[in-house]
């Protein structure tokens, strides 16, 4: 899921002024659920921005070298956000597990995999595994 990918859904729902605070759009897609329990539109909503709140909700400000500043990307068990690579000042994307799955060595060799497998294609890419796998590339331009 990405903001833009929620975004319409949002709209269409009529919560859009509260995109920018994750915690209390959950807390209205809640009640929003509770009224409406069979409305699959909220029901997907409610759980995508679980996700985001989950994603953002006790994951190490800094991951492979990456301080991560804006979240990007996330699904149930890894995010992605921009950041600036602590040593060189350069701006990377760093993708990582969340705090719920940080600990699963299945899901952490499978990240670790797919980091390996981009390193293959695109070259710079920085795979850790130091207590919080995650995969981080420089962003060009």
């Amino acid at each position: 899921m990405t903001p833009d990918h929620l975004r319409p859904t949002l709209a269409a729902l009529r919560l859009s002024s509260l995109e920018h605070d994750p915690a209390t759009l959950l807390r209205t897609l809640e009640d929003e659920a509770t009224r409406r329990p069979l409305d699959a539109d909220v029901r997907q909503a409610l759980l995508d921005v679980r996700d985001r709140v989950a994603a953002e909700r006790g994951v190490p400000r800094v991951l492979a070298e990456v301080r991560r500043e804006r979240l990007v990307r996330w699904d149930g068990w890894s995010a992605e956000w921009d950041g600036t690579h602590a040593r060189t000042g350069e701006a990377w994307r760093v993708r990582a597990l969340v705090a719920a799955t940080a600990k699963d060595p299945t899901l952490g060799r499978q990240l670790l995999r797919e980091g390996r497998a981009l390193a293959r294609v695109q070259g710079l890419v920085a795979v850790t595994d130091d207590g919080w796998p995650s995969v981080a590339v420089p962003l060009s331009g």
